[in-house]
């Protein structure tokens, strides 16, 4: 396996990739009701989540009046695009050595050790 890669923790957190997933497909913005919605977070949660995107600069909130009623439109960021798409494709190349392994059958060999010194492990249902 190479070195290990870091995966960048502000994406990491299952909300947050979550929503940067949404963002990503809508860059023109997403109503936050409807990111809230579609991610099953609470309006708390949500909010949270977007000020630490937003303090990243991932993000941008843009908040109107609409009928008197406020809305508020979350739109990913050029910058945010770029550094999920690097995510991203960390990700692929961990989850790509992960399946080579479990291929060739390392995925289970401890470091130092040949497969043939390896326990046998009891499948147990």
């Amino acid at each position: 396996m190479s070195e290990p890669l870091a995966l960048a923790p502000i994406f990491h957190e299952r909300s947050r990739l979550s929503m940067m997933t949404v963002l990503a497909a809508n860059p023109h913005g997403v109503a936050f009701t409807e990111l809230r919605d579609l991610c099953k977070l609470t309006d708390g949660n949500l909010s949270r989540h977007l000020h630490k995107l937003a303090e990243a600069g991932l993000i941008v909130m843009e908040k109107k009046f609409v009928n008197g009623t406020p809305n508020t439109t979350i739109r990913v960021t050029t910058e945010g695009i770029e550094q999920f798409s690097r995510y991203l494709e960390e990700l692929e190349q961990i989850v790509a050595e992960a399946n080579r392994a479990m291929s060739t059958g390392r995925a289970h060999q401890r470091p130092g050790r040949s497969a043939a010194e390896e326990p046998v492990r009891e499948l147990r249902g």
